[in-house]
């Protein structure tokens, strides 16, 4: 049942949006009526994009963010402010969620020369 209730309000999604969810298929019977929007949630991605969210696969994150720019306490802020693209980015994930930063004392040994072993990275040493 649950399923069938996916696939009936999968089929009211944009275009845009269907290509991007899982393909159900049709039960087996004549006629499936009445079923309530149904809930399952899970962490699985959506997306190969790490910043893919309910929100945007259902097109709903605009208005969201229209919302809150609107009825928000803070008057100057404007919907792109609200977005994990652009101006409302973290500035250190750029809105992925997880910050990679390089650890160069861990590449490179300034107390040695290049011929030396300076570079530490196991591409560069002979083990």
């Amino acid at each position: 049942i649950h399923a069938e209730a996916q696939r009936q309000q999968i089929e009211t999604f944009s275009a845009f949006a269907r290509s991007r969810l899982p393909k159900a298929s049709q039960p087996d019977a004549d006629s499936v009526t009445g079923l309530a929007t149904p809930v399952a949630v899970d962490q699985r991605r959506m997306g190969t994009n790490p910043r893919s969210t309910v929100g945007t696969a259902s097109e709903i994150a605009p208005l969201q963010r229209m919302l809150f720019s609107r009825c928000g306490s803070d008057s100057g802020l404007t919907a792109a402010d609200f977005s994990f693209n652009g101006s409302g980015a973290c500035e250190s994930c750029q809105g992925l969620g997880t910050v990679t930063e390089l650890q160069l004392e861990k590449m490179v040994d300034t107390a040695r020369s290049l011929n030396g072993g300076a570079l530490l990275h196991y591409h560069f040493t002979n083990q």
